[in-house]
């Protein structure tokens, strides 16, 4: 067999290529072919043309179905940790924001010279949210003794 395994330039017969698709070579027949597909590209690409649609493999049933629903758990997991994260990171910036945390840097003293920035808009800010807060807190208060009596 070994002399139509390959034509007179070198490359793979037909029928070393059917023979190697049934299965019907020798092991040391379709080492050579092999290993003369891995070096030459003419025959590699005619190797791999050389498959019908229905020569190749399946994908066994339900195979597809697992795959999208990995895929959809994965993104929606992905999404809450996401979602997590940024909610997280935008309480801590508020709480910042509107501790007084920012009074305190506002009132500290020069530190070896350096003048801390002006935020009056930051006193400002926090003043007028807590005058609100201490309003919402005695309208609920006020609203709670209207609803008892």
């Amino acid at each position: 067999m070994s002399e139509i395994l390959f034509d007179e330039n070198g490359h793979l017969t037909k029928k070393s290529i059917k023979c190697l698709k049934d299965g019907s070579l020798k092991s040391e027949e379709s080492i050579m072919i092999l290993d003369h597909v891995s070096e030459c590209e003419k025959c590699s690409a005619y190797i791999a043309d050389g498959f019908d649609d229905t020569e190749l493999v399946k994908a066994p049933s339900g195979f597809c179905d697992e795959v999208e629903n990995k895929i959809k758990k994965r993104k929606s997991s992905e999404f809450i940790f996401y979602s997590l994260r940024v909610s997280i990171a935008a309480c801590m910036a508020l709480m910042i924001v509107f501790s007084n945390t920012l009074n305190f840097i506002v009132n500290t003293k020069k530190v070896v010279g350096i003048a801390p920035p002006n935020l009056s808009i930051v006193n400002s800010i926090n003043t007028n949210m807590s005058n609100f807060s201490q309003k919402i807190i005695n309208m609920e208060g006020f609203n709670n003794e209207n609803e008892k009596r």
